[in-house]
């Protein structure tokens, strides 16, 4: 049967006014009814404000933060939370009316969060059952975006399409960033995973994604040198403080090889040959920030993760 668990939905945004207004009339549609909708603002984004105030949903609420980042936006929601399932959904993201039906149907024995595809319209790719894996060799495989084939067991989610039971959820603490903070997600994934739970990832559960301005140097178009550095940073520590036994693999991994994100060396070297000047200017920073997390690690000082499993209930 499925889980009669209720549902809190929390919605980070910043001045996103307009994307904001569809995402919540996509949750006003929702066939099982969310017990709150969380919406977290940063005090002063007033459109935002406006556009909460204003929708038809009994449910739907507003919580300020006023410090930038979306880890203070995740950590002031969850803690308005009441419901025993966490769902997480960008601002820029709709939801079809079965998403919080298919998520309550998945959440069930031991698995403690659940996730599913973005659909990106303006991506193109090939599908494929190769999502949300870490490798022997520390390499984070997304494609959540892209994901194909029945509900399977993963490593990591994406934070614009996950819930997590609210006794395995906790938010990491001093990621680095101004606003996107990226990567979060593989901290509160590998979290629940650690404390024995399962996670899963069904294609099924979908969202369609519009990718929306960020008002920070993480520019989805050409993140800045500091951006850069601080998502190559988030990565390895994150990874890093559930996976220690990957240290000296990912260490290699990363600095020599890496990605197009985060490249080392050779996939430096190989950018001057192909003319990929973004991934030639991120070298260094990403450089810089792995070796930031590596020896964070090394000095045995992971992730700090806040949970909620002691909190109380708000009003309780």
């Amino acid at each position: 049967m499925p889980s009669a668990m209720p549902i809190s939905v929390v919605v980070p945004s910043y001045r996103r006014p307009a994307s904001l207004r569809e995402n919540l009339r996509s949750l006003e549609r929702q066939a099982t009814k969310p017990e709150q909708i969380i919406v977290v603002l940063r005090a002063g984004d007033g459109e935002s404000e406006d556009v909460v105030r204003g929708c038809a949903i009994p449910q739907a609420s507003v919580v300020f933060v006023d410090r930038p980042g979306v880890l203070a936006a995740l950590e002031a929601g969850v803690g308005s939370c009441t419901g025993g399932i966490v769902a997480f959904i960008d601002d820029d993201a709709v939801a079809p009316p079965d998403w919080l039906t298919r998520v309550q149907m998945r959440m069930q024995g031991g698995i403690g969060a659940v996730g599913g595809r973005d659909r990106v319209a303006s991506h193109v790719g090939s599908r494929t059952v190769d999502v949300g894996r870490v490798t022997n060799w520390g390499k984070l495989v997304g494609n959540h975006h892209l994901g194909t084939g029945g509900a399977r067991d993963v490593d990591v989610l994406k934070g614009v399409n996950m819930a997590i039971r609210r006794n395995a959820l906790a938010v990491p603490t001093g990621l680095k960033g101004h606003g996107a903070q990226p990567h979060f997600e593989i901290a509160m994934t590998l979290h629940a995973q650690s404390a024995g739970w399962r996670v899963l990832y069904d294609p099924e559960i979908v969202v369609d994604h519009y990718p929306a301005e960020r008002h920070d140097n993480d520019r989805r178009d050409r993140p800045d040198a500091v951006a850069v550095r601080a998502a190559s940073f988030n990565l390895v520590l994150c990874l890093l403080s559930f996976r220690r036994e990957l240290f000296m693999r990912r260490a290699v991994y990363g600095l020599l090889l890496g990605d197009r994100g985060t490249p080392g060396v050779i996939r430096g070297l190989a950018s001057v040959v192909r003319r990929e000047h973004d991934v030639m200017r991120a070298v260094v920073p990403s450089l810089r920030g792995q070796l930031d997390a590596l020896w964070r690690i090394r000095g045995g000082r992971p992730i700090q993760m806040l949970g909620c499993e002691t909190r109380p209930l708000p009003d309780s």
